[in-house]
């Protein structure tokens, strides 16, 4: 059984790595919505419209990916972390 609860820990460890990587990029992916919404917003002068609508399709994208990854990363610990606990009830 010991061997179960070290690979169990380990999984536990690394979606909790995962978990803070997701919320590390947090900052770093809403600045790059904002640069998106900017580009599209004044850069009519300078980009085409192709380029503007791939930016608006890419930053959509961007936004959805990221809440996704997010949210799933979010419930797959709190599902991992309830487990846990309940395995420590066991023993």
């Amino acid at each position: 059984m010991k061997y179960c609860d070290s690979i169990f820990y380990f999984v536990l460890l690394f979606f909790q790595q995962i978990r803070e990587d997701v919320e590390h990029h947090s900052q770093t992916v809403g600045t790059c919505l904002d640069t998106v919404r900017q580009l599209v917003a004044t850069g009519g002068e300078v980009l085409s419209a192709e380029e503007i609508t791939s930016l608006e399709k890419n930053g959509k994208q961007l936004k959805t990916r990221y809440d996704r990854a997010s949210d799933q990363s979010e419930k797959l610990l709190r599902k991992l972390t309830t487990a846990s606990d309940e395995l420590r009830k066991y023993k």
